[in-house]
């Protein structure tokens, strides 16, 4: 097991995000990782190399962060903190950006950062207070949840969950099988599929329109719901 704790004093401000801290591991070494953040935004990219963690520090940012990154059986855990807070609920805004092999399960928590994926195989579990969340190329099974914040998604993954407290969500799928739910309580649904796709939909909204350019066939290989308490559906086609 190793474990670095990096204590960072942030309190210069800056044009944009910069690097203030970076720590690399061998490919081999890490399976699944997880990464905490209060108020910085995560970006996570897949790519055949070693592990590469940067933290990053925003525009205008002030405070003292606490950086905890250990690695324990294959689990590689990335944490930021606030330290000598004198107020409740203050965040850390120090946020991360991660290169990772794309065979590497992910799970990301943030507080209200954004966060983006981008070329992962193995499946993604993200979760945001209230931050906006883009995936790219995440296959697998992947599960999307933010209390308030958009989401955008390009995906073949098996297994597509998204749900958002207030927020529109956009998605491209490509898959052949599989099963995708998207569920918003206030904002807009949009799906695209492959014209060829033979799906069984479920669509509900509480106010809003529901337009859809597939016939839905039960029994069919994709299982599609998509629901909103207030805003439209719309199933597309490219």
């Amino acid at each position: 097991m190793m474990i670095e704790v990096l204590s960072v004093a942030l309190g210069l401000a800056c044009a944009a995000d910069s690097i203030f801290a970076t720590k690399t591991f061998p490919k081999n070494q890490v399976v699944s990782a997880e990464i905490h953040a209060g108020s910085g935004g995560i970006t996570v990219v897949g790519k055949d190399s070693d592990i590469k963690v940067e933290a990053l520090r925003p525009q205008n940012s002030k405070g003292k962060c606490e950086l905890v990154v250990e690695l324990k059986k294959g689990n590689l855990h990335i944490e930021s903190r606030r330290l000598n807070s004198a107020k409740l609920g203050e965040e850390c805004d120090a946020g991360f950006a991660v290169t990772m092999p794309p065979r590497v399960i992910l799970e990301v928590v943030t507080g209200s950062g954004h966060i983006a994926a981008d070329g992962l195989r193995n499946g993604a579990k993200l979760r945001a207070g209230s931050g906006n969340v883009r995936l790219k190329q995440v296959a697998g099974k992947v599960y999307v949840l933010t209390g308030s914040g958009d989401v955008s998604a390009t995906t073949p993954a098996k297994l597509l969950d998204i749900r958002t407290g207030s927020g529109n969500v956009s998605a491209t799928w490509s898959g052949k099988a599989g099963s995708v739910t998207i569920v918003t309580g206030s904002g807009n649904v949009s799906l695209t599929l492959d014209k060829s796709a033979v799906a069984s939909f479920n669509l509900t909204t509480g106010s809003g329109k529901i337009a859809n350019a597939l016939p839905s066939r039960p029994g069919a290989p994709l299982l599609v719901k998509a629901a909103t308490g207030s805003g439209n559906v719309t199933i597309t086609t490219p």
